[in-house]
């Protein structure tokens, strides 16, 4: 079986399109967080972006509060996979307005899980997610007590150990470290409880690149072959809906 690094230089392979060498290109740093397929194939998408647009994009991965703060400074570039209206609190930061991809939202619990359909049922239970992803603390914040953490480790092992009731995280990413790690007797519940677009910010020194950007991310959504012959390598195949739903 082909381990996830070789199938990552393979699709990496299909976005290898002529175009100037990336030594000459102006580099971008763009902060994300995430280790697991769905963020690689994200990367791959930034990264074909830019150099489409004739600059070398270097993704760093920070955490969500600390990619914030470091763009909203100009420290780093930008900052990769956030919902709309996190601009509201970092005032330096410029919305890329077509979406990169859609994610979905997932309460995960220990078997049997209680009901839950929408964040107002999270009300009577504790739950934890991932410091400075904005949207869930936003929409959780009616929850028994809510608690954020660092890393997915210290997530699921809170839920392992009853000290919360539901983990709120990605389905795509909560799926992938549950599978590689093997963690026994706990779900995903399903359907999730929320969808958001999710969008890339750059700093306003880079207000110049907003326009253009824009058009490519829209143009790559139409160039279908590239995508799905990368992405392909990365997801399972019910996940691909999510990097096509806003075409």
């Amino acid at each position: 079986m082909r381990s996830i690094g070789r199938l990552f230089a393979i699709a990496l392979l299909a976005f290898a399109l002529p175009g100037p060498a990336a030594a000459e290109m102006p580099k971008l740093t763009i902060g994300a967080y995430g280790s697991y397929s769905s963020l690689k194939a994200l990367k791959l998408g930034i990264v074909e972006g830019f150099r489409r647009l004739g600059y070398r994009a270097e993704i760093v991965n920070l955490p969500p509060e600390r990619s914030l703060t470091a763009a909203n400074s100009g420290e780093i570039d930008g900052d990769g996979l956030r919902t709309i209206g996190i601009d509201a609190r970092f005032p330096n930061l410029i919305r890329v307005p077509e979406p990169i991809l859609t994610i979905r939202y997932t309460a995960y619990s220990k078997h049997p899980a209680p009901k839950v359909e929408s964040w107002q049922d999270l009300a009577g239970y504790r739950v934890a997610h991932i410091t400075g992803w904005q949207y869930i603390a936003e929409h959780a914040a009616g929850a028994l007590s809510v608690t954020q953490v660092d890393h997915p480790e210290q997530l699921f092992q809170m839920l392992m150990l009853d000290r919360i009731d539901f983990a709120l995280y990605e389905e795509g990413e909560g799926d992938a470290y549950l599978r590689s790690n093997d963690i026994p007797g706990v779900v995903a519940i399903t359907p999730p409880i929320d969808s958001a677009n999710m969008y890339l910010y750059l700093h306003k020194k880079h207000i110049d690149l907003i326009d253009p950007l824009t058009e490519i991310v829209k143009e790559m959504k139409h160039d279908i072959s590239v995508l799905r012959a990368s992405i392909q390598f990365l997801l399972p195949s019910e996940r691909l809906g999510a990097f096509f739903g806003s075409e």
